[in-house]
Parts: structure tokens; C-alpha cells; sequence
């Protein structure tokens, strides 16, 4: 037994209700910007379908004209969420006066055939459907559903754009006062399907999001905003790999902010925390691509250079300390001109993380002992044979 297009007009009813519910209740645990827009649009669904009957009783306005604007209207809705989501500009002004325009000329008051209304709205739900599809399909690299989701409104625009054509067909879209035409249950059998596959999809792009902006939480520093110990570890082992591949020379640099703790002690934590700040921001800009930086203690940061020559990795220990210098000089509220202490440990081809990070942490210490704000980078046996040195002078 084949189903009527009044069955189906109740079945999308329904679904449009569920689906308005079940994303509004997504938007008060998520708050996902794109939710509201998007359960709006089911929500205008399913009053639309609900005076669609209406048509039955002779009420043309309140059976066609208004329910088929509103479904217009849900598009934009949706290409609205789209827009939201993907964190783009869409001009409400541009797309509102298409909306604007299309329930103007479509509206009783204008003396349009049936099929050119047809034409019309089918044409402009087209248009938001296609731009909300390509807007989606935009979405960063690691969100598959949002790409889904974007390809299933361009197979609904497309649906449309074949729908705008059949129009024109005689007898596709006959009597719409008792659903007369192949097109009215073909167009509410591809509604339901359409309806299913977009709130499941709305849904899953939110919560993928919200999963990958949790997971950059948990790997972030929540002061400075860099990478923290463990996200270091983890890049800075791929990068390790990479460069033993590639035969690329490196250095691993630990900086330290001198007299951090009579910082913390004479003005407070508060100023700790714009010196810590001030050292990223400083930093930061001159950094290379493909380094990773890091805050790796209290006030212990941890640069790792890839490809970056002897000289490259002097110059850049020299900007560092300049930089962090002057930036403190200059800073508003700073507390005092803070000092940076730098010790590096260079490599070529294989080598572990943790010898590097010992390396460094002794050229550190060097450097720390030569008077503070100072870079040194050496061998372990370099350090040795001064130290050794500086003990014989001394006894």
C-alpha cells in the first residue's frame, strides 16, 4: 500500500518537531552557536506542515501561500546555523531580501501561475541550501561530519534545482489543494529523508567540535596559551623522528625567567603571571615554522628547532633575551625588567628527547651560574671540562 502524500505531510510534521526538540535540548548542554538557528528552522517545518492541511478547506493563504514561505524560511534558518558554524560572514541584509523578495512575488497579492510560485520558491531554497553546503564543506580539516553534513544540503540543493526544472512539466505539479502531480509526495518522501540525515548530522558537527576544542584544551598551557609538558612530549617526539629522517640539524632550548620566585614574592603572583605572559607574547613572533614551544614548568619554557643552524640558534637565543627585555621595559604594570636565562643543546640525525632535554637543562644552569641573561649552548663534556676548570681555579 503506498503512502499518501498526507501521511508523509504528518510524518514530516512529526520529525520536524522531534528534530527542533531534540537540537534545542543539544543547544542547552552544548551551546553550540549554529543549534538555535537549526532547531528554528525544524521548528518553522513543522508549523508549516501543521497548516498545510488547511489547504483542503479552501484556505489557499493560510494552507500555501504561508506554509511554502515558511519553508523558505527554514532554509535560511539553516544557511544562518551554516554560517554560525563555519565562523563565516553571511550578509543577513543580501540573504533576508531574497527571502523577502521571493514571499513577495509568490504571495496571492501577485497574479503568478502555480507553477511559477513553484519555480520561485524552489529556486530560492535551492540557493540556501547551496550556500549553507558549501559553507560546511569548508569546515577544518578533522570534522567530518560538518563535511557531511555539508554534502547532504548540496544533494538537497541539488534535488531542488531538479525539482525547479519539473515544475515546468505539465501535469508534475497539478491541483495543490489535494496534492495532484508526481512532484508534491516525491518532494515530502525526499523532505523526510533529507530531515532525518540533517538533525543527526547537526548534531554529530557540534559534538565533534566540542570534542576537538576539548581535547586543544587539555594540551595547552592555561596561562600563556602554548602547548603544555605533555602536548610538547608528543610533538616533539614526531619532530625528533622527522628531522633522524630527513638528516636535519636541530637545537633544544630551555628558557628560565631569572629571579622568578623574588618576583612572585616582592609583587605578587599576579605579576609573575604578566611576566610569564610577556615572555610567550615576545617569543612567539620569532619563532620559525614547525617549532614547538611550550611551558614545561612554573616559569620553564622549551623551544625545539628544527632545521636551525649553529648561527641561527645564536641569533635567536640573542633576539630572545632583547625582546623579553624590552617587552617588560615597556609593559604597563610590569613589575621590574625581567631577565631570561637560555641553555640549548644542538643535534643532527637521531637522538632521544630526554638526552636533549638533559643537555639543555645543564647548559641552563651554565648559563645561570655566568650571571643570568645569558645564552649557553655546549656539550656535556664542554660543561664537564669548566667546571672541572673553575674547581681548580678556585681551590
Amino acid at each position: 500500500m503506498a503512502i499518501d502524500a498526507r501521511t508523509m505531510l504528518l510524518l514530516t510534521m512529526g520529525i520536524a518537531a522531534i528534530a527542533a526538540g531534540f537540537l534545542w535540548n543539544e543547544w542547552r548542554s552544548l551551546r553550540g552557536r549554529s543549534l538555535p538557528f537549526w532547531s528554528g528552522g525544524f521548528a518553522v517545518i513543522a508549523i508549516g506542515c501543521g497548516m498545510s492541511p488547511l489547504r483542503e478547506a479552501g484556505y489557499l493563504v493560510l494552507g500555501v501561500w504561508l506554509p511554502n514561505s515558511m519553508l523558505v524560511c527554514a532554509h535560511l534558518l539553516f544557511l544562518f546555523g551554516a554560517a554560525r558554524f563555519a565562523q563565516r560572514p553571511v550578509s543577513p541584509l543580501l540573504w533576508g531580501g531574497i527571502l523577502a523578495a521571493e514571499v513577495l512575488l509568490t504571495s496571492p497579492i501577485v497574479g503568478l501561475s502555480v507553477q511559477m510560485r513553484g519555480v520561485l520558491q524552489s529556486a530560492v531554497i535551492g540557493a540556501f541550501a547551496l550556500k549553507a553546503g558549501l559553507l560546511l564543506l569548508r569546515s577544518p580539516v578533522g570534522e567530518q561530519v560538518a563535511a557531511q553534513l555539508g554534502v547532504v544540503l548540496l544533494v538537497h540543493a541539488a534535488s531542488y534545482a531538479i525539482k525547479t526544472g519539473l515544475i515546468l512539466v505539465p501535469g508534475a505539479y497539478g491541483d495543490v489543494t489535494t496534492y495532484q502531480g508526481f512532484i508534491i509526495p516525491l518532494s515530502l518522501l525526499e523532505g523526510i529523508l533529507v530531515e532525518v540525515l540533517l538533525a543527526l548530522l547537526m548534531v554529530g558537527a557540534v559534538r565533534q567540535r566540542r570534542e576537538r576544542e576539548i581535547e586543544a584544551l587539555a594540551q595547552l598551557d592555561p596561562l600563556t596559551g602554548i602547548y603544555n609538558r605533555r602536548a610538547f612530549e608528543e610533538r616533539a617526539g614526531e619532530a625528533l623522528a622527522r628531522g633522524a629522517v630527513e638528516g636535519r640539524p636541530g637545537a633544544l632550548m630551555l628558557l628560565d625567567v631569572d629571579r622568578f620566585k623574588a618576583i612572585n614574592d616582592t609583587f605578587g603572583h599576579g605579576a609573575g603571571d604578566r611576566i610569564l605572559t610577556t615572555l610567550t607574547e615576545a617569543v612567539g613572533p620569532l619563532l620559525p615554522p614547525q617549532t614547538v614551544f611550550a611551558r614545561v614548568g612554573g616559569d620553564e619554557f622549551v623551544l625545539l628547532l628544527v632545521d636551525a643552524a649553529e648561527d641561527q640558534v645564536e641569533e635567536l637565543a640573542a633576539t630572545i633575551r632583547t625582546r623579553f627585555g624590552a617587552a617588560c621595559r615597556e609593559r604597563e604594570n610590569a613589575p621590574m625588567a625581567a631577565t631570561v636565562s637560555i641553555g640549548s643543546a644542538r643535534f643532527a640525525g637521531k637522538v632521544r628527547l630526554v638526552d636533549l632535554i638533559s643537555r639543555a637543562d645543564a647548559a641552563l644552569y651554565e648559563a645561570k651560574r655566568q650571571g643570568r641573561d645569558q645564552h649557553f649552548s655546549g656539550s656535556i663534556e664542554t660543561l664537564v671540562s669548566r667546571r672541572a676548570r673553575a674547581a681548580a681555579h678556585t681551590s
